[in-house]
Protein backbone atom coordinates (compact mmCIF):
# COMPACT_ATOMS: atom_id res chain seq x y z
CA UNK A 1 0.00 0.00 0.00
CA UNK A 2 2.77 2.26 0.50
CA UNK A 3 4.15 1.86 -2.98
CA UNK A 4 0.89 2.88 -4.57
CA UNK A 5 0.93 6.91 -2.76
CA UNK A 6 3.66 8.64 -5.34
CA UNK A 7 2.29 7.33 -7.95
CA UNK A 8 -1.38 8.47 -7.70
CA UNK A 9 0.18 11.61 -6.99
CA UNK A 10 2.09 12.23 -9.95
CA UNK A 11 -1.08 11.33 -11.91
CA UNK A 12 -2.79 13.97 -9.97
CA UNK A 13 -0.27 16.54 -10.00
CA UNK A 14 0.57 16.09 -13.89
CA UNK A 15 -3.21 16.46 -14.10
CA UNK A 16 -3.22 19.70 -11.99
CA UNK A 17 -0.49 21.25 -14.14
CA UNK A 18 -2.08 20.50 -17.85
CA UNK A 19 -4.98 21.66 -16.25
CA UNK A 20 -3.30 24.88 -15.61
CA UNK A 21 -1.63 25.02 -18.92
CA UNK A 22 -4.89 24.71 -20.31
CA UNK A 23 -6.45 27.29 -18.15
CA UNK A 24 -3.41 29.78 -18.81
CA UNK A 25 -3.75 28.85 -22.45
CA UNK A 26 -7.55 30.34 -22.28
CA UNK A 27 -6.72 33.36 -20.42
CA UNK A 28 -3.87 34.28 -23.14
CA UNK A 29 -7.07 33.00 -25.68
CA UNK A 30 -9.37 35.70 -23.89
CA UNK A 31 -6.76 38.35 -23.63
CA UNK A 32 -6.25 38.48 -27.23
CA UNK A 33 -9.51 38.45 -27.92
CA UNK A 34 -10.60 41.34 -26.18
CA UNK A 35 -7.45 43.28 -27.33
CA UNK A 36 -8.76 42.20 -31.46
CA UNK A 37 -12.06 43.43 -30.11
CA UNK A 38 -10.59 46.82 -28.42
CA UNK A 39 -8.06 47.28 -31.55
CA UNK A 40 -11.22 46.76 -34.11
CA UNK A 41 -13.38 49.11 -32.26
CA UNK A 42 -10.47 51.90 -32.36
CA UNK A 43 -10.19 51.37 -36.02
CA UNK A 44 -14.10 51.71 -36.87
CA UNK A 45 -14.11 55.29 -35.06
CA UNK A 46 -10.69 56.00 -36.69
CA UNK A 47 -13.09 54.87 -40.23
CA UNK A 48 -16.06 56.48 -39.06
CA UNK A 49 -13.84 59.54 -38.61
CA UNK A 50 -12.34 59.16 -41.98
CA UNK A 51 -15.46 58.98 -43.77
CA UNK A 52 -17.51 62.17 -41.62
CA UNK A 53 -13.89 63.83 -43.04
CA UNK A 54 -14.26 63.15 -46.91
CA UNK A 55 -18.29 63.05 -46.92
CA UNK A 56 -17.20 66.81 -45.50
CA UNK A 57 -14.50 67.06 -47.97
CA UNK A 58 -16.40 66.25 -50.88
CA UNK A 59 -19.79 68.14 -50.20
CA UNK A 60 -17.33 71.91 -49.64
CA UNK A 61 -15.46 71.09 -52.51
CA UNK A 62 -17.77 70.12 -55.24
CA UNK A 63 -17.62 72.01 -57.85
CA UNK A 64 -20.81 73.69 -59.28
CA UNK A 65 -18.74 72.80 -63.08
CA UNK A 66 -18.95 68.90 -61.99
CA UNK A 67 -20.99 67.14 -64.59
CA UNK A 68 -22.37 63.23 -64.16
CA UNK A 69 -21.25 60.98 -66.90
CA UNK A 70 -25.14 61.18 -67.95
CA UNK A 71 -24.81 65.58 -68.56
CA UNK A 72 -21.24 64.60 -70.22
CA UNK A 73 -23.13 62.10 -72.96
CA UNK A 74 -26.37 63.94 -72.96
CA UNK A 75 -23.94 67.43 -74.04
CA UNK A 76 -22.31 65.40 -76.32
CA UNK A 77 -25.22 64.57 -78.04
CA UNK A 78 -26.79 67.79 -78.50
CA UNK A 79 -23.00 69.30 -79.65
CA UNK A 80 -23.25 66.08 -82.55
CA UNK A 81 -26.79 66.86 -83.28
CA UNK A 82 -25.71 70.61 -83.93
CA UNK A 83 -23.20 70.05 -85.62
CA UNK A 84 -24.67 67.66 -88.01
CA UNK A 85 -27.27 70.67 -88.01
CA UNK A 86 -24.98 73.24 -89.06
CA UNK A 87 -23.15 70.87 -91.78
CA UNK A 88 -26.46 70.49 -93.60
CA UNK A 89 -27.14 74.52 -93.32
CA UNK A 90 -23.15 75.11 -94.80
CA UNK A 91 -24.29 72.51 -97.79
CA UNK A 92 -27.31 73.85 -98.90
CA UNK A 93 -25.52 77.08 -98.72
CA UNK A 94 -22.86 75.57 -101.10
CA UNK A 95 -25.57 74.49 -103.43
CA UNK A 96 -26.92 77.77 -103.31
CA UNK A 97 -24.16 79.62 -103.79
CA UNK A 98 -23.03 77.32 -106.95
CA UNK A 99 -26.49 78.05 -108.92
CA UNK A 100 -25.72 81.61 -108.23
CA UNK A 101 -22.48 81.28 -109.28
CA UNK A 102 -23.56 79.25 -112.41
CA UNK A 103 -26.43 82.21 -113.28
CA UNK A 104 -23.74 84.53 -112.89
CA UNK A 105 -21.34 82.98 -115.10
CA UNK A 106 -24.12 83.29 -117.71
CA UNK A 107 -24.78 86.46 -117.59
CA UNK A 108 -21.38 87.54 -117.65
CA UNK A 109 -20.78 85.34 -121.16
CA UNK A 110 -23.63 87.14 -122.42
CA UNK A 111 -22.30 90.57 -121.52
CA UNK A 112 -18.66 90.11 -123.20
CA UNK A 113 -18.18 93.33 -124.56
CA UNK A 114 -18.96 96.00 -121.84
CA UNK A 115 -21.35 98.29 -123.00
CA UNK A 116 -20.77 101.75 -123.80
CA UNK A 117 -24.39 103.26 -123.71
CA UNK A 118 -26.56 104.01 -120.61
CA UNK A 119 -26.44 100.98 -118.56
CA UNK A 120 -29.76 101.53 -117.59
CA UNK A 121 -30.36 98.94 -120.96
CA UNK A 122 -28.75 96.34 -119.32
CA UNK A 123 -31.26 93.78 -118.21
CA UNK A 124 -30.51 91.66 -114.80
CA UNK A 125 -31.15 87.79 -113.81
CA UNK A 126 -34.64 87.12 -112.23
CA UNK A 127 -32.70 84.87 -109.75
CA UNK A 128 -32.81 87.71 -106.61
CA UNK A 129 -29.53 86.56 -104.91
CA UNK A 130 -28.00 86.93 -108.77
CA UNK A 131 -29.89 90.29 -109.49
CA UNK A 132 -28.50 91.59 -106.48
CA UNK A 133 -24.64 90.75 -107.36
CA UNK A 134 -25.51 92.11 -110.86
CA UNK A 135 -26.67 95.38 -109.20
CA UNK A 136 -23.61 95.86 -107.04
CA UNK A 137 -21.93 95.27 -109.79
CA UNK A 138 -22.95 97.94 -111.90
CA UNK A 139 -23.11 100.14 -109.15
CA UNK A 140 -19.00 99.27 -108.55
CA UNK A 141 -18.46 99.90 -112.23
CA UNK A 142 -20.74 103.14 -111.76
CA UNK A 143 -18.54 104.15 -109.22
CA UNK A 144 -15.21 103.47 -110.64
CA UNK A 145 -15.85 105.38 -113.51
CA UNK A 146 -17.23 108.61 -111.71
CA UNK A 147 -13.71 110.55 -111.75
CA UNK A 148 -13.69 109.96 -115.43
CA UNK A 149 -16.98 110.97 -116.39
CA UNK A 150 -16.45 114.37 -114.33
CA UNK A 151 -12.92 115.15 -116.10
CA UNK A 152 -14.67 114.47 -119.31
CA UNK A 153 -17.74 116.90 -118.69
CA UNK A 154 -15.47 119.67 -116.77
CA UNK A 155 -17.30 119.26 -113.94
CA UNK A 156 -15.56 121.33 -110.90
CA UNK A 157 -13.58 119.23 -108.46
CA UNK A 158 -15.16 118.38 -105.19
CA UNK A 159 -14.91 120.33 -102.63
CA UNK A 160 -14.14 124.08 -105.00
CA UNK A 161 -16.83 125.91 -103.83
CA UNK A 162 -17.80 126.01 -107.91
CA UNK A 163 -21.98 126.17 -108.30
CA UNK A 164 -22.70 124.71 -111.93
CA UNK A 165 -26.75 125.41 -112.43
CA UNK A 166 -28.38 124.13 -115.82
CA UNK A 167 -25.60 124.37 -117.78
CA UNK A 168 -25.65 122.44 -121.18
CA UNK A 169 -23.15 120.98 -123.41
CA UNK A 170 -24.11 119.55 -126.97
CA UNK A 171 -21.73 116.98 -127.86
CA UNK A 172 -21.05 116.63 -131.86
CA UNK A 173 -18.03 114.65 -131.94
CA UNK A 174 -20.07 111.60 -133.20
CA UNK A 175 -20.94 111.69 -137.34
CA UNK A 176 -24.37 109.83 -136.39
CA UNK A 177 -25.70 111.57 -133.49
CA UNK A 178 -25.08 114.37 -131.05
CA UNK A 179 -25.37 114.02 -127.20
CA UNK A 180 -26.89 116.45 -125.10
CA UNK A 181 -25.82 116.67 -121.50
CA UNK A 182 -27.16 119.28 -118.71
CA UNK A 183 -24.56 119.93 -115.58
CA UNK A 184 -25.61 120.88 -112.33
CA UNK A 185 -23.41 121.07 -109.73
CA UNK A 186 -23.18 122.43 -106.19
CA UNK A 187 -21.83 121.59 -102.68
CA UNK A 188 -24.13 120.94 -99.93
CA UNK A 189 -23.28 120.99 -96.31
CA UNK A 190 -25.61 118.06 -95.20
CA UNK A 191 -24.85 114.54 -94.00
CA UNK A 192 -24.30 111.67 -96.90
CA UNK A 193 -27.45 109.63 -95.78
CA UNK A 194 -30.15 113.12 -96.60
CA UNK A 195 -27.71 113.86 -99.68
CA UNK A 196 -28.68 110.23 -101.11
CA UNK A 197 -32.42 110.53 -99.62
CA UNK A 198 -33.10 113.72 -101.80
CA UNK A 199 -31.51 111.94 -104.90
CA UNK A 200 -34.78 109.67 -105.77
CA UNK A 201 -35.68 108.81 -109.06
CA UNK A 202 -38.23 111.51 -109.41
CA UNK A 203 -35.10 114.01 -108.74
CA UNK A 204 -33.24 112.31 -111.88
CA UNK A 205 -36.75 111.99 -114.03
CA UNK A 206 -36.50 116.25 -113.70
CA UNK A 207 -33.14 116.86 -114.92
CA UNK A 208 -34.34 114.76 -118.19
CA UNK A 209 -35.32 116.71 -120.90
CA UNK A 210 -38.08 114.80 -121.24
CA UNK A 211 -38.84 114.67 -117.16
CA UNK A 212 -41.72 115.83 -115.55
CA UNK A 213 -42.04 118.05 -112.70
CA UNK A 214 -42.77 116.47 -109.72
CA UNK A 215 -46.18 118.05 -108.41
CA UNK A 216 -49.34 119.17 -110.52
CA UNK A 217 -49.44 122.67 -111.05
CA UNK A 218 -53.03 124.21 -110.55
CA UNK A 219 -54.51 126.21 -113.07
CA UNK A 220 -55.21 129.91 -112.76
CA UNK A 221 -59.07 129.97 -113.67
CA UNK A 222 -58.35 133.50 -114.81
CA UNK A 223 -56.00 132.49 -117.45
Amino acid sequence: MTTGGPLVDEDEARILHKRRLTREKMQRYRKGIVRKSSTLKHQAVDLQREIERLLARQTTDKSPWLLSWADVARALRDDSDATRNTNGILRQLVLQQDREIRTIRSWVHGCQVLPNSSWRNVSLLEHPQARKHGIDWITQHLYHNTDRVLEQYAFAAVGSGVQIDDDTIIDTSSPDCFQYVWRDQRDMDVPFDVAARALTLDFFHSLLAHGTPLAAIPTDVEV
